[in-house]
């Protein structure tokens, strides 16, 4: 169930093309007209209260309003919610967020800007996924310099501590590719590792 408050781009056409495999369905309680994010906030937690289904998950996706975000986390989780996914828009903002419950604390405005950063200072990062401060899951696009080479030949797990999970050519993905698939400029390499391993291989490619 969402609540769109009007006040951006409807909800239902946002939805549009994206893979939702793991929803049973998407119910959008649609305002007529923009009541305001605390309106809307307590229309949701009021339809949440009256619902016999079970969610698993709520997320609490509230643009602006520190306040706002913490008050709903917390009183989502008094609500018996099992798990409850909260935006924070800064550091303390998501401590804060973590100590009244929430089970996941997401920061998109900071993760973009990493993204958007890597990709600039490395012509070769294509896209990027924290899962730690320290491990990170990179789309790298390989550079003429190692055009024609095998993985074999260029050892990557043993010079700089990386796995490779897939390889990506044109319309073609290489699940795990084997030491003898030889690469070509333009390839794009789904690798794992450290953030100083994976800086390293940037600089190689």
């Amino acid at each position: 169930h969402v609540v769109d408050d009007s006040s951006h781009e409807p909800f239902a056409s946002a939805l549009k093309g994206l893979p939702r495999r793991a929803l049973q369905s998407v119910e959008v309680i649609e305002l007529t007209r923009n009541v305001g994010h605390q309106r809307a906030i307590a229309i949701g937690l009021v339809h949440l209260s009256r619902s016999k289904q079970n969610f698993d998950a709520v997320v609490v996706s509230i643009g602006a309003g520190v306040q706002e975000s913490i008050l709903t986390t917390l009183l989502l989780k008094e609500m018996g919610c099992r798990k409850v996914v909260s935006k924070a828009s800064g550091e303390l903002q998501a401590r804060v967020l973590e100590k009244v419950g929430a089970d996941l604390v997401i920061r998109p405005e900071r993760d973009m800007a990493v993204r958007v950063a890597r990709s600039l200072a490395s012509g070769h990062v294509v896209d990027l996924l924290e899962l730690s401060p320290n491990l990170l899951v990179e789309e790298v696009s390989v550079g003429p310099r190692v055009n024609g080479k095998s993985l074999g030949d260029l050892d990557l797990r043993s010079r700089y501590g990386v796995s490779i999970l897939l390889l990506k050519r044109d319309s073609q993905i290489v699940v795990v590719p084997g030491g003898e698939t030889e690469l070509r400029a333009g390839d794009v390499l789904v690798v794992f590792g450290e953030k100083q391993a994976l800086a390293r291989l940037e600089s190689s490619l």
